[in-house]
């Protein structure tokens, strides 16, 4: 899968999570998630809250390739 993303009308609502865990559950493996890094909300939020569904969880601060002046990614790598 190359992107995830969830209107923002449907948002908040638990279904981005609850087709997360079903994507996971049905393709079970190592999965690598990036998301930009952005204080106090936004992308990262989301995957954070996945982790309970999966067996191994890291989350780790990539810098962005050839973009020095960009805060580092936040990158999310998860065996489920």
């Amino acid at each position: 899968m190359n992107e995830f993303f969830v209107v923002r009308a449907v948002r908040r609502t638990g279904i981005g999570r609850a087709a997360a865990v079903e994507l996971l559950g049905r393709y079970p493996g190592r999965w690598e998630s990036r998301s930009g890094e952005n204080p106090g909300r936004g992308p990262v939020r989301a995957p954070r809250r996945t982790k309970r569904s999966v067996r191994t969880w890291r989350e780790d601060r990539r810098p962005v390739p050839g973009k020095p002046h960009l805060p580092p990614d936040v990158w999310i790598t998860s065996t489920s």
